[in-house]
């Protein structure tokens, strides 16, 4: 399969996604196997956007907190990072690296987000450090919490990190 190629999807099943809370916004999951068939669409077809966003405002984040349905996006500055660490997990005693994220968005507020496992790893803390500039970042399928009366997101395994992406947003932060 190609990058950005449209294909002709057959020989699936579906069913209902058990997960909570779930990346993307809906009820089922497409399941793939050995006979599944992906042929290249040919010919001219529209543009398909690559991948889109569920950005929530730092505002949102509490009603979340309660009840979180859908994994979440958010978008802000990076003001700090905590250099990659190794914290004991609570039901298996095994180390996980961790980063704590102090992300800030256009009106100054502030949010911590922990980042864990491989996505601490990936993290290039260096190339963030050494930019000597402010560092927008849209952080992908968060989950958010309550500690301690804060409201906090955490990374799961579906998680990603874009640096200074091509997203509407930007322009909001480049003005201010």
């Amino acid at each position: 399969m190609q990058q950005g190629q449209i294909y002709d999807i057959s020989v699936f099943h579906t069913r209902k996604d058990p997960a909570k809370p779930k990346v993307a916004n809906h009820d089922v999951q497409l399941y793939f196997n050995e006979s599944t068939k992906f042929v290249p669409v040919e010919g001219i077809v529209p543009l398909i956007p690559e991948y889109s966003f569920h950005l929530l405002d730092f505002s949102e984040l509490p009603t979340q907190s309660d009840h979180q349905t859908l994994l979440i996006d958010l978008y802000g500055c990076i003001k700090s990072a905590t250099p990659e660490y190794q914290v004991p997990i609570k039901d298996t005693g095994k180390m996980e690296s961790k980063i704590d994220l102090i992300v800030e968005n256009v009106r100054r507020e502030d949010l911590k987000i922990t980042l864990w496992g491989d996505t601490a790893r990936k993290f290039n803390l260096e190339s963030i450090e050494a930019s000597g500039s402010a560092i927008l970042a849209l952080i992908t399928s968060l989950r958010v919490t309550k500690f301690r009366q804060q409201i906090q997101a955490s990374t799961t395994n579906h998680s990603c990190i874009l640096i200074t992406p091509q997203i509407q947003q930007t322009s909001e932060y480049e003005a201010d």
